[in-house]
């Protein structure tokens, strides 16, 4: 639909009380643009893929960089990350492609630094989002009580800086 449209019917949902914030889902820079000019509301939330398997939303213009989470951060956007443990691929519930040293780097030094912190690699993945200034807010499955204690601990770490960029390159 139209941006227009689409903020006629959020303006008229804020409007008549029935939702107190407007948030996105899998928007782009210019598609947050094009809505928010037709707004009533601030933007509040922009759902993204993002990841350490992931990690468009974080450049921009670089390598297909896309800029979402400096927008975020320009506009005061919360960024709500959905597959913030790439979809299994950085754990092995799903098999990354043959031949991705990216992803096998990234495992081991999830696993290297697992060791000093005394976590679990999932929770340092977790961490790692967590510790972007950007404020990225990780959506964790809920189907397994187990998932959900592991990704707990993941608020408790706090990554050295130089721990980060380590995970990050």
């Amino acid at each position: 639909t139209h941006p227009a449209e689409t903020a006629a019917a959020l303006n008229g949902l804020v409007r008549r009380g029935l939702i107190r914030a407007v948030g996105v889902s899998n928007y782009f820079p210019e598609q947050i643009r094009a809505l928010q000019r037709y707004l009533d509301v601030p933007i509040r939330s922009n759902q993204i893929e993002i990841s350490l398997a992931r990690l468009d939303p974080i450049y921009e213009g670089l390598s297909g960089g896309d800029g979402t989470l400096d927008q975020c951060m320009s506009l005061g956007m919360t960024p709500i990350a959905w597959s913030p443990l790439g979809g299994g691929a950085l754990f092995g519930s799903r098999p990354h492609p043959a031949g991705n040293e990216r992803i096998a780097a990234i495992r081991a030094e999830l696993a290297r630094q697992a060791e000093r912190y005394n976590a679990t690699p999932v929770q340092l993945a977790l961490a790692w989002l967590l510790a972007h200034p950007a404020g990225i807010i990780p959506l964790v499955g809920s189907t397994n009580p187990a998932h959900i204690q592991e990704a707990v601990g993941a608020a408790g770490l706090t990554l050295k800086r130089e721990d980060w960029y380590a995970v990050w390159t």
